[in-house]
């Protein structure tokens, strides 16, 4: 989709960005009152934009493209925050030109980086051997990227105990600990470098459409669901709920986040809890839900509509996860 100004300026949104709900507006009013000035009478609003310039105002023109090659090189821009997660202390932009001539490259283009499938069996959950869900592979990509750990020490690196969450385009995050960016021996044996790729198969971003995508780098070029077992907190685990077998299998492959546009790194360590639901009342399911689980893994669980946000009397705008969605997760 093609967004066009009345001077020429346009900007690019793919289908996958534009999704099915309300992140991306065309507004003809703000507080009431129709548009007047450079911005009228329609200008593109919303959560859902990748950056303040992709709020083309005078918009003239809205074009849908068929199977049309991406133009514009993504860009990937590291923050640094303070304590108060609020307050910026650092920041850049790069894109992989820039990464690519300036910092290590990971991946040679050639070799096959692979993340195992679920193994859809409920009595061997781990798989430990990585027999299963090899058949294919989840993801499997000949991939060319940079250290997640060197675009961080752009901006000041991190600390440990604290965590660097990354955000697509589309609004997906997925939030990782100190251990797996700047990992010790055991971790790394499990995990490797964790990578932002921006070339696979060939292709560099754009043209990689799955690009800028978050990867693990084992040195043998596997990265299975014992290797996240063994390599991360519980709190980081990712699942893949089957609901035809009630079962939560482990989901290595769900940490590979596409399309990543900004990496936020927190400076203070972020406190752990764990939320407990329980519907073996009736026949349902127990699932303990942590943090970061809440935060990120359940939203590929639970699907589409998973967060709301609601303000206040007073003006206080809240946002999380509907009752209605825990709920029928243990239902």
């Amino acid at each position: 989709v093609i967004v066009t100004a009345g001077d020429g300026y346009s900007k690019e949104l793919t289908s996958q960005q534009i999704g099915t709900n309300s992140s991306f507006i065309v507004a003809n009013r703000m507080n009431g009152v129709p548009l007047d000035g450079s911005k009228a009478p329609l200008q593109l609003v919303g959560s859902g934009l990748p950056s303040a310039s992709y709020s083309v105002g005078n918009i003239v023109r809205i074009e849908l493209t068929d199977f049309q090659e991406p133009t514009e090189v993504p860009t990937i821009t590291i923050i640094k925050y303070a304590s108060d997660e609020v307050t910026i202390i650092n920041q850049t932009t790069v894109d992989h030109v820039w990464m690519e001539a300036n910092l290590p490259v990971i991946g040679d283009g050639v070799t096959i980086y692979k993340y195992q499938g679920v193994t859809f069996d409920p009595v061997d959950l781990w798989d430990p051997t990585e027999n299963k869900g090899m058949t294919p592979p989840k993801i499997a990509n000949a991939i060319k990227g940079t250290r997640v750990s060197d675009l961080c020490d752009l901006v000041g690196g991190m600390a440990p105990g604290t965590e660097v969450t990354f955000v697509a385009t589309d609004g997906w995050e997925t939030t990782l600990p100190y251990d797996a960016i700047y990992p010790d021996p055991h971790v790394y044996s499990h995990l490797g470098d964790t990578v932002i790729a921006w070339y696979a198969d060939g292709n560099y971003v754009p043209q990689y459409g799955d690009g800028p995508r978050l990867f693990f780098a084992p040195e043998d070029h596997v990265t299975g669901q014992w290797n996240m077992h063994e390599g991360l907190a519980e709190q980081y685990w990712h699942y893949y709920y089957d609901s035809g077998s009630a079962t939560n299998y482990p989901s290595v492959a769900g940490l590979s986040a596409k399309y990543v546009s900004t990496i936020r790194i927190y400076s203070a360590p972020l406190g752990e809890w764990v939320l407990a639901l329980d519907g073996r009342d009736i026949g349902g399911l127990y699932q303990d839900v942590s943090r970061s689980y809440f935060e990120s893994a359940l939203t590929c669980q639970f699907g589409a509509e998973h967060q709301a946000e609601y303000t206040d009397g007073a003006g206080r705008t809240w946002s999380g996860m509907p009752l209605w969605l825990l709920a029928g997760f243990v239902d």
